[in-house]
């Protein structure tokens, strides 16, 4: 904690956007503006200039390669497949969030294949925040930041805005309070204090409502920028592949579920981005890879979770199936009313609580489920994971950062690419995981 304090300085922390609208901000108990800055905001604070000097006509996008197939080399395919496929899945799981699966089935009876086109909840059109903060940590890796707490607080504490992104609780109140300048060797304590100070912990009967879930140091907040750093430390020793998940997770989530499912989650990363293919590499070895990693009871069990599943259902067929001669499931209503999907949404039970896998050693097993059922499916595997509901967005981002850090970038589906484009935030993050993948280092 004394090198978190030592080196963060929120107010230096990358340029401030050249823009004269402000964003509310807490501090202290009181309301105060203060200008919006960031990345993100200095992007689209650009793309406005440009459309302005252009007499309103709409902004090119970012220049991107022609396909994400065409990206140079497949270690930037492994760091591009990571972040774009985790943006993909944290918006597709977004746009069903907190739906459970029984109604996401009825909702989508052909699949979550195109789920933009519908607006389920209040944000669903949002920019996810907390993958838009896993970016912002990619991109301190890319620039040269290193597995150094000190860099990660700012590029954190910068990308923060509460206007553009849709975050979780215990997310916003990390990032606001980084952004305000706070101690962040007190941070997971006064956050942990403030929830408990709401109605949502003080309940007195459990609930399955999405804000009543337990939020705070132990849920996948930081698993999800754990994904990335994974792909950098392909290559590190697990020594220090768990030094750099401690700097970049305990100022935020020092609980031992939460610093477990963390690791986790770049010990799976990063194993699968070392991978040589699919074909060389299967889900049994990842899980027994992650057996000797983690710590926690709580992880070690979703990890025998997961095996059992794989072992009883083995490798999902493709959905829909091309032909009848194919075998497998003609479609996906087909499939919803299967004794497969009754097994997969089984254990997706037992790796949540009431539909919801708040925490990160859930989050974490939700993911490795629909990867490990569908490991040459990477499309399939994130379609699944937003499927089985709860907080998808936190799901399906892990299960597509891990797809593209196995899979590479080619998977990634044209109209996905696109859809992402739609909106100025959701098009700033994809183009920032496009960048930051492009440069993601290997530690």
């Amino acid at each position: 904690m004394a090198l978190m304090s030592r080196h963060f300085s929120p107010r230096a922390a990358g340029p401030p956007a050249a823009r004269s609208s402000a964003a509310p901000h807490c501090s202290s108990g009181r309301v105060v503006v203060v200008p919006r800055r960031g990345r993100v905001a200095a992007r689209i604070t650009s793309e406005a200039a440009a459309e302005r000097a252009e007499g309103g006509a709409a902004p090119a996008p970012t220049a991107a390669p022609a396909s994400l197939a065409d990206v140079p080399n497949p270690a930037s395919q492994r760091g591009v497949g990571c972040l774009v496929g985790g943006a993909a899945g944290a918006s597709i799981g977004l746009s069903v969030e907190p739906e459970r699966h029984f109604r996401i089935t009825r909702l989508f009876p052909e699949g979550l294949t195109d789920p933009w086109r519908f607006r389920m909840a209040a944000g669903a059109r949002a920019a996810p925040g907390d993958f838009a903060a896993a970016v912002a940590a990619a991109h301190c890796l890319a620039d040269g930041g290193g597995a150094d707490a000190g860099p990660l607080l700012g590029a954190l504490a910068a990308s923060y805005d509460p206007e553009l992104f849709e975050y979780t609780p215990y997310t916003r109140l990390v990032l606001d309070a980084l952004w305000s300048g706070a101690d962040p060797a007190g941070l997971a304590r006064q956050a942990d204090d403030f929830l408990n100070l709401g109605s949502a912990r003080c309940a007195s009967t459990s609930s399955d409502r999405f804000g009543r879930q337990p939020f705070g140091a132990a849920d996948a907040g930081a698993a999800l920028r754990a994904a990335p750093l994974g792909v950098a430390c392909a290559a590190a020793g697990r020594a220090e592949l768990e030094a750099a998940v401690d700097g970049w997770t305990l100022f935020s989530h020092p609980t031992e579920e939460g610093r477990d499912g963390a690791l986790a989650a770049a010990a799976a990363a990063a194993w699968l981005a070392a991978a040589p293919d699919a074909d060389a590499a299967g889900p049994e070895a990842l899980l027994d890879a992650l057996e000797e990693v983690v710590t926690t009871d709580a992880m070690r069990s979703n990890l025998a979770t997961v095996k059992a599943a794989l072992s009883r259902l083995g490798q999902l067929p493709e959905i829909p199936a091309p032909s009848a001669a194919a075998g497998g499931f003609g479609s996906w209503r087909e499939f919803w009313g299967s004794e497969q999907w009754g097994r997969v949404v089984e254990a997706h039970g037992r790796l949540s609580d009431r539909g919801f896998a708040t925490l990160a050693p859930q989050a974490v097993g939700v993911a490795l489920l629909a990867l490990a059922l569908n490991w040459r499916r990477p499309q399939q595997a994130v379609a699944l994971a937003a499927a089985l509901g709860g907080n998808a967005s936190t799901t399906a981002a892990l299960t597509g950062a891990f797809a593209g850090s196995l899979h590479g970038c080619g998977w990634i589906p044209q109209r996905w690419w696109e859809a992402l484009g739609e909106s100025e935030a959701e098009r700033a993050v994809r183009d920032d995981a496009l960048d930051a993948g492009l440069r993601l280092p290997r530690l």
